[in-house]
């Protein structure tokens, strides 16, 4: 009969080199972080700094139904308010950024002793706003006849 040659050993020592996989490994983990970085940085990217464009927007608004500008409409207001013996005045604009292209832009005034405030929303992207409660939506409407 024929000879079978003995089946391999498991015994043999075999020596692998791994530099290669750890090589491979490493590069992926760093551009999988640089790629993280540059997606990070670039959604960010173009909407900092920009409180003025959202506060221009704002009082630039013009409801359809408004005779005035809402940043015109304030001074209506305020010589409505005195023609009736009120004090409305001292109106301070502050803008800050929520998150990408939203901005919250908020106006504060004295009337007689209470401190007022109304804020809205505006998005640089499409330039829309939302008044953020009602104080915001009362701007945005005409104001009532004398």
């Amino acid at each position: 009969m024929a000879e079978t040659p003995p089946p391999p050993s498991n015994q043999a020592a075999t020596t692998t080199n791994h530099t290669g996989a750890i090589i491979g490994w490493g590069l992926l983990g760093v551009a999988t972080l640089g790629f993280i970085w540059f997606v990070v940085t670039q959604l960010g990217a173009g909407w900092e700094g920009r409180e003025n464009e959202a506060q221009e927007i704002v009082q630039n608004y013009k409801g359809p139904e408004m005779q005035y500008t809402l940043k015109d409409q304030l001074i209506e207001f305020g010589n409505q308010a005195r023609a009736k013996g009120r004090f409305v005045g001292t109106f301070a604009w502050n803008t800050t950024q929520d998150e990408g292209p939203l901005y919250k832009v908020t106006l504060v005034w004295k009337e007689d002793s209470a401190t007022q405030k109304a804020s809205w929303m505006v998005n640089l992207e499409d330039g829309s706003i939302i008044p953020d409660g009602e104080q915001a939506e009362q701007f945005m409407q005409p104001p009532p006849s004398s």
